[in-house]
């Protein structure tokens, strides 16, 4: 299967609500996985931190009671049924700061609903591409889902690099092979919104014991994946390309 354990996904949206104090953001990212059979899978990216530390003992607590402590990198999550997402993540979350005087920042996320689920058109499974090479994707009639473009990269593979977009459904990928002579990459084609638009009952401590807090991410939709072989001839077929949300994972393979 084919989720967040294998990809770093680095959201561009942003919501705040600021004090007078320090800066504390969370990360707050939920993804919705298509795979191959037809089923849905799910995935969460939760992060407290990317600022001064608003005390020493500052943490983010989920509602089901997940502890994730400042600075202590990213909480991923992945292969979850909708049944436990929702369960362990929807409604209040807190972050609590500032010990000796501890401050508490509330807030809520509402329901998440089961998303349109979006499908690769170009390039076909099976495709031989070159280094370089464009993709489409469409969800079915009526359907769609907002928001800009996101920086996605694989863990464990080779760069991947992606081509500016115009906020449409396409986009370029570009692959260095360094040095391999082709690996196969799965293509994700997508579409996300702002986190914000599922938070409510925001409730801030004001300074001392409380800080500045940012809340970005976003909750996404991905298609099934495509797999494709890069080789580093040109492709035979140019395919076009643009961007909502594209995700490119590689499994690197030696021929």
């Amino acid at each position: 299967m084919h989720h967040v354990r294998r990809l770093i996904f680095l959201a561009m949206l942003l919501g705040s609500h600021l004090t007078n104090a320090e800066a504390a953001t969370v990360n707050l990212s939920f993804l919705q996985f298509a795979e191959a059979d037809g089923s849905l899978t799910y995935g969460a990216s939760i992060r407290i931190g990317f600022g001064p530390a608003p005390g020493p003992t500052a943490r983010l607590i989920a509602p089901d009671g997940t502890i994730v402590a400042w600075n202590a990198g990213t909480l991923r999550l992945d292969g979850l049924s909708y049944e436990t997402l929702t369960s362990r993540f929807v409604g209040q979350w807190t972050i609590q700061e500032n010990a000796p005087n501890t401050g508490v920042d509330t807030f809520v996320l509402n329901a998440l609903p089961v998303l349109p689920v979006p499908f690769v058109t170009s390039p076909s499974a099976g495709d031989i591409v070159g280094t370089m090479f464009d993709t489409t994707w469409a969800f079915a009639a009526g359907e769609g889902m907002p928001g800009p473009a996101l920086s996605v990269s694989n863990v464990n593979s080779l760069p991947v690099t992606f081509g500016p977009t115009d906020g449409s459904l396409r986009r370029t990928i570009m692959i260095d092979l360094a040095g391999e002579s082709s690996v196969l990459v799965d293509i994700r084609g997508g579409g996300a919104s702002a986190i914000q638009d599922y938070l409510s009952d925001l409730s801030f401590v004001p300074w001392p014991n409380g800080s500045n807090l940012s809340i970005v991410g976003f909750y996404g939709t991905f298609s099934a994946p495509v797999t494709v072989r890069v080789v580093p001839e040109p492709a035979s077929l140019t395919l076009v390309m643009a961007g909502g949300l594209a995700v490119a994972t590689i499994r690197r393979r030696r021929i």
